[in-house]
């Protein structure tokens, strides 16, 4: 599993640290959830909303689905797997930090390969988590972001 919790068990244990995600924001966190596992997708966007229920959360299955929502749309957070299925997260991270209306959102970079985080970190993402990975420490660490 990529993640260390079912998502019936998230509840007691998501709400790690006594911050609200948009605690001190006025409108809803725009999230891009981008990830090749449909179950990690799923239980990422539950956590999301168990922790605040301020979240507009789009969701890809691959990089180029990734590159037309960030295209379109603007997002505070994204949280990225490094291997997808079409092109590479690198790139997408990339496209991000080149995207004018994306350039200031915080990026998450995931990846059961723990090696390839550090060249995503020096790419530009703000945190890099290698799976499997506590559900408290994703939620705190978008915590941070969001809250600096």
């Amino acid at each position: 599993m990529l993640i260390d919790k079912n998502i019936e068990d998230l509840a007691p244990d998501i709400v790690c640290s006594s911050v609200k995600a948009t605690e001190t924001r006025q409108e809803a966190l725009r999230i891009l959830i981008v990830d090749d596992d449909e179950q990690v997708i799923e239980t990422l966007s539950k956590a999301l909303e168990i922790i605040d229920v301020s979240t507009e959360i789009k969701t890809s299955l691959t990089g180029e689905g990734a590159l037309k929502l960030l295209e379109f749309n603007s997002f505070d957070l994204v949280i990225l797997d490094v291997n997808l299925p079409d092109i590479d997260g690198g790139d997408v991270l990339r496209f991000v930090r080149t995207q004018a209306k994306n350039a200031t959102a915080k990026i998450i970079a995931i990846s059961g390969v723990p090696n390839v985080l550090d060249s995503m970190l020096q790419l530009g993402a703000d945190v890099s988590l290698s799976k499997p990975f506590k559900l408290c420490e994703l939620t705190d660490n978008i915590k941070k972001l969001v809250n600096t």
